[in-house]
């Protein structure tokens, strides 16, 4: 399986294809001292066919979900919604779109 980072917030992956998508808190949580991230949920908002495991699994400043199916040429808007030890929650928003990849891409 691989895992995407957050360098960009557009992703593509084949249809049958099983990604692991990160959201990094780290660069967020340095100007709140001595918070940290408790959860995260992941949510799917266009159309449906793109599964999501939620929640995030959860490691120090990260939230991982894996992602999976998916309809061809079809763009689906993915939502973490990290919930911090002090009551804030966070929202980020990516972009999946679905196509087919070509063998050495």
């Amino acid at each position: 399986m691989i895992q995407l980072s957050t360098t960009s917030p557009y992703f593509e992956k084949d249809p049958l294809a099983e990604k692991r998508i990160t959201v990094d808190w780290t660069d967020w949580l340095a100007w709140k001292p001595g918070v940290t991230l408790v959860s995260a949920t992941v949510s799917v908002t266009v159309g449906s066919g793109l599964t999501v495991t939620s929640p995030a699994t959860i490691s120090g400043a990260t939230a991982t979900t894996e992602a999976s199916g998916g309809t061809i040429d079809t763009s689906y808007e993915v939502i973490f919604a990290a919930t911090m030890s002090n009551g804030e929650v966070d929202v980020q928003r990516l972009i999946v779109r679905v196509r087919k990849i070509p063998v050495g891409l």
